[in-house]
C-alpha cells in the first residue's frame, strides 16, 4: 500500500495521491532502464562538532562526480544547517519552500528550482532560511516528501545533525544507510554507544547502520583496538584527521576534492562514496543480474 485516503474523499487529497503514484512509477521505469535503484543515505551523530556535515557534503560531492546530475544533498539540520556555506551556494529554494509547494511539484520542476553545485553537478536543498521556519518542515507530509525526493534522484544524502527530531526520524526510517559519525574521544564514543542503543530500539539493523570514526589520528586519540573492543559493532571505516585541509575547504566554500585533492582525508571520503555505491549494488538485483 502506497498511501490511503480518508472518507469523505477530498479532491486535493486524491490529486496528491495520483501524482505520488505517477512519480514513483516514473522513477521505477527509469531505474529499471538504467539498472539502478535509488538510495537514501543519512549522516547522523551523537553530538555536535564531530564533522558529520563535512562528511555529508564531501561524500555527496564525490557521489555526484560519479553519478552526474543524479545526486541530491539535503540539509536537515533545520535551525542551523550550513551545507550551503560549505559549498558557497546561495540558498535559493529551501526544504520549507518544497513543503509549501509540494502538492504541485514534480521531478522536473524540482530540478529546475533547486541550486546546483557548479563543479560537481550536485543538487543542494538547504535548510529553512530562518530558524522559526523549522515548524513548517515537521508536517504530516514529511515521509511522503522524502519518498518523492528518493524517487527523483539516484542518491539522496542528508546531513541530519545530532538530535532525534521528528524530521530526522522520518528520514532515518526511509534511509537505506545510516552513517553514525564519532570521533576517537571519550565523550563522543560514550554518546555514540547510547545512540546505537536508540537506533537498535528503532529496529535499524547493522546492514543499515554503519559507524564512521572521523578525525582518525587526531592528537590524544584513544587506541583503536580499545575502541573496537568496547563497541557493540564493528567500525565501518576511519576517516583521517586533517584539520588544515578541512578548514581551508570550509573557509573557501569548496569541497575537499577541490582544495586538497591528494590529501588522505579526501581519498578516504572518495573511498567511502565508492563503498556506498558498492553497497547499493549489492541491494539491487537488477544491477547484479546485469553484471552477471
Amino acid at each position: 500500500a502506497l498511501d490511503f485516503i480518508k472518507q469523505p474523499v477530498v479532491a486535493e487529497d486524491l490529486k496528491r495521491l495520483i501524482q505520488k503514484i505517477v512519480n514513483l512509477e516514473t522513477s521505477n521505469k527509469t531505474d529499471h532502464k538504467n539498472g539502478q535503484l535509488n538510495h537514501t543515505v543519512g549522516f547522523f551523530s551523537s553530538k555536535g562538532g564531530v564533522g558529520s556535515s563535512t562528511l555529508a557534503v564531501n561524500t555527496a560531492v564525490s557521489l555526484a562526480s560519479q553519478n552526474p546530475g543524479r545526486v541530491l544533498l539535503l540539509d536537515l539540520v533545520l535551525q542551523h544547517g550550513n551545507v550551503t556555506d560549505l559549498l558557497d551556494i546561495p540558498p535559493k529554494y529551501t526544504i520549507s519552500d518544497l513543503v509549501e509547494n509540494f502538492d504541485r511539484l514534480d521531478a522536473n520542476l524540482l530540478e529546475n528550482s533547486i541550486a546546483k553545485h557548479a563543479s560537481s553537478g550536485l543538487y543542494v536543498l538547504p535548510c529553512p532560511r530562518q530558524p522559526e521556519d523549522e515548524e513548517s518542515v515537521t508536517s504530516a507530509q514529511t515521509s511522503e516528501i522524502f519518498s518523492f525526493l528518493k524517487s527523483a534522484f539516484h542518491y539522496v544524502v542528508a546531513d541530519l545533525g545530532h538530535e532525534f527530531s521528528k524530521t530526522a526520524i522520518s528520514y532515518l526510517d526511509l534511509s537505506d544507510f545510516i552513517f553514525l559519525v564519532a570521533t576517537p574521544d571519550v565523550p563522543s564514543l560514550c554518546n555514540t554507544r547510547n545512540t546505537l542503543a536508540v537506533l537498535n530500539k528503532l529496529s535499524y539493523g547493522q546492514d543499515k547502520v554503519k559507524v564512521l570514526l572521523n578525525r582518525w589520528h587526531m592528537k590524544g586519540e584513544i587506541d583503536f583496538s580499545l575502541i573496537q573492543k568496547n563497541f557493540p559493532m564493528e567500525i565501518f571505516c576511519r576517516i583521517p584527521d586533517d584539520a588544515m585541509a578541512s578548514l581551508n575547504a570550509a573557509n573557501q566554500g569548496k569541497s575537499l576534492s577541490a582544495v586538497a585533492k591528494k590529501a588522505e582525508v579526501t581519498k578516504a571520503i572518495e573511498k567511502l562514496a565508492s563503498e556506498i555505491m558498492t553497497l547499493s549494488e549489492k541491494e539491487s538485483p537488477i544491477v547484479a543480474q546485469r553484471k552477471a
